[in-house]
């Protein structure tokens, strides 16, 4: 197992799949740093401040104090800010598709698969290790990303207050970002080893991660409860709301209860379908 799990590390590292998408990713962080300093550089000018002192002028208070909360937000907008921003949005995630549908369907497509099942190795084998090298893979990409921003940020902003509590909360953030995103690797894998198909992979995985937000929406509007929502619970809605250095103590608990959850039934259902499907 050991020398499979070596092949496939290398594999990974040296495919030009997770090259692409390395500098795809590099490319998007760039696009949102400069994104966010042009929007710095905009609000921060005179024409802003006439737009609103005359959003003030006609009365619509609620407007102006929206305005004002977004200009403090922007006005302050610090490398740390950007580190917090580099999880939402999909950015990571939907290279993370890309990434991890061609990384494993490739290998059924082009028969790479079938010879590796013939030289005796544990279909549970041979899923554990393309599992966690996939995992592996997409969290090289989220630090690729986080680091991009974070280096942008700091050139531009400078990096933050670092006093305090700052590297706790900072160590808390990113464990459980990255412990996110490690379960929506390994989900992601499960989906392309049933599917085996590198473009309905991908786009399946892309598909569950937007659309399922949007079906869990629709069901809380149904269950119409103060006390429970079933979004709450789906992974894409935990990484955005764990985007922020202040934690919560209930984002915490949900987010490794279902990160663990998620482990757990994406590497059983996958390794149980590989193990008893024939591979062609």
């Amino acid at each position: 197992m050991y020398h499979l799990f070596k092949a496939e590390i290398v594999k990974l590292l040296k495919s030009k799949s997770f090259l692409i998408c390395c500098i795809v990713i590099v490319g998007l962080s760039c696009v949102l740093v400069g994104s966010y300093a042009m929007m710095k550089e905009m609000y921060s000018s005179e024409a802003m401040t006439q737009v609103m002192e005359q959003v003030g002028s006609e009365g619509q208070s609620g407007m102006q104090e929206e305005m004002q909360k977004e200009l403090g937000m922007i006005s302050d907008m610090t490398g740390q800010n950007l580190v917090e921003l580099a999880f939402t949005g999909n950015t990571i995630q939907i290279m993370l598709a890309v990434l991890v549908g061609i990384f494993v369907c490739s290998e059924f497509s082009g028969g790479a698969m079938k010879n590796i099942a013939s030289r005796g190795f544990s279909r549970v084998k041979i899923y554990a290790v393309k599992y966690i090298v996939s995992i592996f893979g997409g969290e090289l990409l989220a630090v690729v990303c986080v680091s991009v921003m974070a280096l942008g940020g700091s050139l531009l902003w400078g990096f933050g207050d670092i006093s305090g509590s700052f590297w706790g909360d900072f160590a808390k953030f990113l464990l459980i970002q990255f412990l996110l995103n490690a379960a929506l690797a390994g989900f992601m894998v499960c989906i392309s080893f049933i599917l085996r198909n590198v473009g309905i992979s991908i786009a399946a995985n892309i598909g569950v991660l937007m659309f399922a937000t949007l079906g869990l929406t629709l069901i809380d509007l149904i269950i119409d409860s103060d006390s429970f929502s079933v979004g709450d619970y789906w992974i894409g809605n935990l990484i955005n709301q764990a985007s922020t250095f202040a934690l919560s103590n209930s984002v915490i608990e949900r987010s490794v209860i279902v990160s663990l959850v998620m482990f757990v039934l994406s590497f059983v259902v996958g390794a149980l379908f590989f193990k008893n499907s024939d591979v062609k």
